[in-house]
């Protein structure tokens, strides 16, 4: 009897999984990373680095052992909001970050990548995970710095909104005069990085399969509540459609009205996402680096750049990104997007995957011949 009772309840579990390899089969492979070039063995280091706060920010150097006529070079990898220093998350099992690091060892570069506050190993603060300023620190006094140790000059390859917002800040400095390429993938540099930011929440709403009609309806929203952030301290007390107080934190009633809660209750996080001015930036730094602009294209982001194709003014930086085919916003091979939330997380769930092909080719194309042709230009 007892027997039977565990197989009636083993049964439905080994079914559920069967069901969900044959219904993902096509975008898995039981086989390795293809390599362009034989595999090369690797170095690999820990090393835990203390900022200028005294915080301490995890680290790892991947550096292959040369073969001669490979070409040399160093690249710091950074993750975008939430993810660690191998792009992962709760419940991500596809560690990105680690596989591109592994990727351009292939090719002969070394790579650093780091746990950005409040991700992986580093404990710090929802607060200072918050404060740009900090987070800007950390990348160039921190880990640029002891990247700088071995290399007369850097690339930086980005994911997602902040770690672009983040290495175009540091291309604007003097510091950023080291770093030689900017590769930015699937981000969408705007106004400002609070704009980005909001970008954000919009791919969030698209992953939970929210109408675009919505998403539009929750922009409008959002450029009709926005006020400088000089008006912080005041912004959002009353309603602008109703005249009434805002709702306090947890009684939001939708998407904007939640974001605008959590502004007004991190105003000095409000403030620099308002004053970080990413659209001039960008502008700034295709005068004097390399810039590179990934998108892929089964994912949100690149979806959510094609609706707004048509609202987009002239001027600025108008070129078109570079579209990775066959590829998922976590830079997986798949064969199109995750119809549903059920196959989002079963994709996100499933570690027997690869990165896209055509991926990793464009990577390489620009770090080892530098595709002039492929780059950001804009317009004056």
């Amino acid at each position: 009897m007892r027997r039977f009772i565990w197989i009636s309840l083993a049964l439905p579990i080994v079914l559920l999984v069967l069901w969900w390899l044959v219904r993902t089969w096509n975008d898995f492979t039981v086989l390795p990373e293809s390599w362009p070039q034989p595999p090369l063995a690797f170095e690999s280091q820990s090393e835990s680095l203390t900022a200028a706060d005294g915080s301490q920010i995890p680290t790892v150097q991947l550096k292959p052992l040369h073969q001669v006529g490979l070409p040399a070079g160093t690249v710091v990898l950074i993750a975008e909001q939430g993810r660690d220093m191998n792009w992962q998350s709760r419940g991500l099992s596809f560690a990105s970050g680690r596989r591109v690091a592994a990727l351009l060892g292939q090719a002969g570069f070394s790579s650093w990548r780091y746990d950005q506050r409040g991700t992986g190993s580093n404990r710090a603060s929802l607060k200072s995970a918050l404060d740009l300023q900090l987070l800007s620190n950390d990348l160039k006094q921190t880990v640029l710095a002891a990247a700088r140790n071995q290399a007369a000059s850097l690339d930086l390859v980005a994911h997602g909104n902040l770690a672009c917002a983040l290495a175009l800040h540091l291309a604007g400095q003097k510091t950023g005069r080291v770093v030689k390429r900017l590769v930015l993938i699937e981000c969408l540099p705007e106004s400002s990085y609070l704009q980005m930011w909001f970008s954000d929440a919009q791919l969030q709403m698209l992953r939970r399969a929210i109408p675009l009609a919505e998403v539009d309806q929750a922009a409008l929203e959002w450029e009709q509540r926005m006020v400088l952030p000089g008006n912080t301290s005041k912004a959002f007390r009353r309603d602008p459609f109703t005249g009434k107080p805002a709702a306090d934190k947890g009684k939001q009633s939708g998407p904007v009205e939640g974001l605008i809660g959590f502004l007004t209750q991190n105003p000095d996080f409000f403030k620099q996402a308002a004053e970080l001015d990413t659209a001039a930036l960008l502008q700034t730094a295709v005068r004097s680096h390399q810039v590179y602009w990934l998108l892929a294209e089964h994912s949100m982001t690149y979806k959510l750049w094609q609706h707004r194709q048509s609202k987009v003014g002239p001027g600025g930086c108008r070129n078109q990104p570079l579209l990775i085919r066959g590829a998922d916003h976590m830079l997986r091979a798949v064969q199109a997007p995750a119809a549903s939330l059920p196959g989002r997380f079963m994709l996100d769930a499933a570690p027997i995957m690869r990165l896209a092909p055509d991926f990793k080719s464009k990577l390489l194309a620009i770090m080892v011949s530098g595709q002039p042709e492929a780059m950001v230009h804009c317009g004056h």
